[in-house]
Order: C-alpha cells, then sequence, then structure tokens
C-alpha cells in the first residue's frame, strides 16, 4: 500500500507532462493565427493580382 501511495504522490509531483501540454498549446494558438492571417491576406491579395491582371 506504501508503494501505491509513494507512485500516486510521486505522479503528482511530476510536472513534465504539463509543459509539453503548453507548449503544445502555444504552437496550437500561433497555428491558427496564422492560418487566420493567410485567409485574411490571401482574399486581398487575389484581389490586387487580379487588378493588375486587368490593367494588362
Amino acid at each position: 500500500m506504501t508503494a501505491m501511495r509513494n507512485f500516486c504522490r510521486g505522479l503528482a509531483a511530476d510536472d513534465r507532462g504539463a509543459t509539453a501540454i503548453e507548449y503544445s498549446l502555444i504552437a496550437g494558438c500561433v497555428a491558427l493565427v496564422i492560418v487566420t492571417a493567410v485567409q485574411l491576406l490571401g482574399n486581398t491579395v487575389n484581389v490586387l493580382y487580379q487588378l493588375a491582371a486587368a490593367l494588362f
């Protein structure tokens, strides 16, 4: 019973997994911002290219 209690205490004190989860959440948020920016700017750039093509 003591071994099981020590094992559970060790798991509760270990924070390596929490750090990996935090980094993955940050990476996910950065990816979401990049995708949103590309979609918003993509439409604008497309319109500019069409206007430039119409001039020629």
